[in-house]
């Protein structure tokens, strides 16, 4: 369903705008289903979905991918700066805790992001590079977002905006973070 949707919006971006597809993973949720079991674990993917939803437009949809990967694609943007206010608005709706079953869980998240047309038209070009950039910003550190920026003798690179992050785990093995200031802009 989120494959079919994104096909029917390609075609449609305005010449002035963008579309941009975020590909989110859920940092350290093994953890949190190892440490505090598997309903646990399925509440806050609940709860993140449900937070996901509420940093959205109507115009925007999210999806979730399958494990602890989630999509949002975000229609009608016209500057980054749209998109660097809704990878904002997520850190911040995901960094919050959240009560699941009795017990407060905080996670945090990994995000890649493409653009179309920027970074090609082709579907599966764009579902590509925004898969590629959220590894890169899992591999980055976590607690990050990345983007492709150029094709260079064909190879894409990767350029890494970071968003610093203290990181700890309480004693209950759910991650905790206090966010600092944000990296700079895509």
């Amino acid at each position: 369903l989120f494959h079919e949707q994104l096909k029917r919006e390609l075609p449609h971006i305005a010449p002035d705008r963008q579309l941009a597809v975020l590909y989110i993973d859920v940092d350290e949720f093994k953890s949190v289903n190892d440490s505090l079991g598997h309903m646990i674990g399925d509440e806050l993917l609940k709860s993140v979905a449900a937070s996901l939803l509420r940093c959205t437009r109507g115009s925007d949809f999210v999806a979730r991918l399958g494990g602890d990967e989630f999509a949002i694609v975000q229609t009608g943007v016209k500057t980054t700066d749209d998109v660097t206010e809704l990878v904002g608005r997520i850190f911040e709706a995901i960094r919050a805790p959240y009560e699941c079953l009795g017990h407060q869980v905080t996670t945090d998240a990994s995000i890649g992001i493409a653009l179309a047309p920027r970074d090609g038209c082709d579907l599966d070009q764009i579902l590509k590079d925004a898969d590629l950039a959220m590894y890169a910003a899992k591999a980055a550190g976590r607690r990050t977002y990345a983007q492709p920026v150029a094709c260079v003798a064909g190879c894409r690179l990767v350029s890494l905006s970071v968003v610093s992050t203290v990181s700890t785990v309480d004693i209950s093995g759910a991650v905790t973070s206090t966010s600092l200031p944000a990296g700079p802009p895509l």
